[in-house]
């Protein structure tokens, strides 16, 4: 790589031994960085992307004990609930597009596969996909940012996301959202500052626990439905999603206190 020209080596049998790409780099390669792979794809707009894996030297300083804990409950309607109430309220850019995006897809359903109409119109409906997808991306980078920076240890749920898609009512909107993106974001975004991502145990019922008292409520198992409950043991009234997002944060000060502490006590 040079001066933003990419050289791969072409096919083996071809006469070209290396193929130069000029590159529209969104950010300059790291100082010291070795270029581990390249991956090129075709965008069904025709366009190629290219992704660079670098290996470079990178100091990470841990800010020791987390003091700053934020737990975060998946919410179907709402992306997520943190434990002191706020949603995150993902704007839905696929929903919002839908209707349109119909519209176009029939106009290019009637049209002659293979023609110059049906190639304008399919470039119609790659446009406004690419939209949406690039919408999601920019939401969930610049949400996983602001919670990076702002606190010191985030906790969720361990969730399966495949088996949320295979459930017909909440497939198109698990897809929509990108959550699994949105984890994956936050997890290197905060261990590049020394901070922690956390994934509560998978037997961990951070639903069904009621964060006042820890009794657990077995009704909830399975039944998204109940939305406000009161705890059958201390009276406790809980919102569903604020109380397993509590719950989980919790869960990140008993994992500081039995795993992280024990490591920076000096003897």
């Amino acid at each position: 790589m040079k001066e933003d020209i990419l050289y791969l080596p072409s096919a083996q049998k071809s006469s070209v031994k290396t193929v130069g790409l000029k590159l529209n780099t969104h950010r300059d390669l790291p100082q010291a960085s070795k270029i581990k792979h390249v991956t090129v794809t075709m965008n069904t707009k025709g366009q190629f992307d290219v992704s660079i894996c670098v290996e470079f030297p990178l100091e990470i300083e841990s800010i020791g004990t987390p003091t700053n804990i934020l737990g975060l409950d998946y919410s179907q309607s709402h992306f997520f609930v943190d434990n002191e109430g706020k949603k995150a309220n993902y704007p839905h850019y696929y929903r919002e597009m839908e209707e349109r995006l119909v519209k176009e897809q029939q106009i290019l359903s009637r049209r002659k596969k293979g023609s110059k109409r049906w190639e304008k119109q399919r470039l119609v409906v790659s446009r406004l996909q690419m939209k949406a997808a690039n919408q999601r991306k920019d939401w969930l980078h610049k949400k996983a940012y602001a919670l990076a920076k702002r606190y010191d240890m985030i906790v969720v749920e361990n969730l399966d996301l495949r088996a949320i898609r295979q459930n017909k009512y909440y497939a198109k909107n698990q897809q929509d959202n990108g959550f699994g993106y949105f984890r994956q974001y936050l997890t290197y975004k905060l261990e590049q500052q020394g901070k922690y991502f956390i994934k509560a145990s998978k037997d961990f019922a951070s639903t069904q626990l009621c964060s006042t008292c820890g009794y657990k409520h077995t009704a909830l198992k399975g039944n998204a439905t109940i939305r406000e409950w009161d705890c059958p043991s201390c009276g406790s009234h809980h919102d569903r999603d604020r109380n397993a997002a509590f719950n989980l944060k919790q869960y990140g000060e008993r994992y500081t206190k039995e795993e992280i502490l024990p490591q920076t006590v000096v003897v």
